[in-house]
């Protein structure tokens, strides 16, 4: 077993800058000791080996100093084993050794969350996952997500490998290629059934706002953008032919900013966007931000103690959907007769619905 890998892998998994419950500096010492139950196969505890046990004291000093010697050109910020110093200023000594993971445990926690939430991803692709992201940290993000074992049945029961396909399609994107799938939908058995056989222009990957994949693409001959669930598609393949042009198609052509694509489209509809002015109850202008981003424009001269105006840029038929989720506490302003009567006949629905 090379003795500089083992450091390292230590390093990773039982140190940190700061001193938490289960990781902190490491000296030389306990350094050597964990590699001496490693070499041991861990037949004791650790802190039952001696200095002069293999690899000793002395071997653990000098494959560190190596490891330190391989990082001397890189810039600080580049270094991975870091320590402190002490004593003479020409000649100081090392101690206190840890490893710098570029990734935060915060950054890591937050892709598990990701995998744990997605609800695309079946439990043994989600603890596959989840393992991964374990293995590039140590022992304090063991403990931070501990929560991550209590999986539970899946949200996502399908075997469709969602990230193969994301893979596929990306593949195609970058050569330019069409695709084809079957499109599906879910029948009453909670099964997949086909919806439709389709040919794409693929352009775009964007996860919405429900944490699903969807592709943006076009059918030949057709300016609109459509929406399609990643997913929901099997027998994805790409295909020989050539996609048309991105820049054939009048709302992609100036490329795409995603963020403010998904703030523009909630729900995934497509359609042009649109200004549409909202009046809105001010407990709920949170909301607002979360789903329409900063770039919403607030009409400071309208507010009076309970209400507020805004105006927000989206897709109207996604927006039609939105006002029925917060019909209660806002109104859309100056919108055309059509629109207007889409909202009464909603309306009249729900309300029929429980009369």
């Amino acid at each position: 077993m090379e003795l500089g890998y083992t450091i390292v892998k230590i390093l990773q998994k039982y140190s940190s800058e700061k001193r938490t419950h289960t990781t902190h500096p490491m000296s030389l010492a306990e350094i050597q000791l964990r590699a001496a139950a490693i070499y041991d196969n861990n037949l004791k505890h650790y802190k039952e080996y001696k200095a002069s046990d293999i690899p000793t004291r002395k071997m653990v000093q000098t494959a560190m100093e190596s490891l330190i010697d391989m990082e001397l050109t890189l810039l600080d910020e580049e270094k991975t084993i870091l320590y402190r110093e002490y004593g003479d200023k020409d000649n100081p000594r090392k101690t206190d050794y840890w490893y710098r993971n570029p990734l935060r445990d915060s950054d890591l926690r937050f892709f598990v969350d990701m995998a744990l939430y997605s609800g695309i991803l079946n439990e043994a692709q989600t603890k596959r996952i989840v393992k991964n992201i374990k293995g590039l940290s140590g022992e304090n993000l063991e403990q931070i997500i501990s929560y991550a074992g209590n999986f539970g049945s899946s949200r996502y029961a399908q075997s469709i490998d969602v990230l193969e396909n994301v893979e596929i399609i990306s593949e195609a994107i970058i050569r330019k290629k069409k695709i084809g799938f079957t499109l599906n939908i879910y029948n009453l058995k909670k099964g997949l059934k086909t919806l439709s056989e389709c040919q794409i222009n693929p352009y775009y990957i964007v996860m919405g706002n429900n944490s699903r994949y969807y592709l943006l693409g076009t059918y030949d001959g057709r300016d609109k953008v459509y929406f399609f669930r990643i997913d929901l598609m099997t027998n994805l393949k790409v295909l020989s032919k050539y996609a048309e042009p991105r820049n054939s198609v009048t709302e992609l052509r100036r490329g795409l900013n995603l963020s403010k694509y998904c703030n523009e489209h909630p729900y995934m509809f497509g359609g042009e966007v649109e200004d549409m002015r909202l009046r809105v109850d001010k407990d709920i202008f949170t909301q607002i931000v979360d789903w329409f981003g900063n770039d919403i424009t607030v009409h400071e001269i309208t507010e009076t103690d309970t209400t507020i105006d805004v105006t927000v840029r989206a897709v109207k038929d996604a927006m039609h959907y939105w006002l029925l989720q917060y019909g209660e506490s806002v109104k859309a302003l100056d919108v055309d007769e059509d629109f207007a009567k889409k909202m009464r006949e909603a309306a009249k629905r729900i309300y029929d619905n429980y009369s």
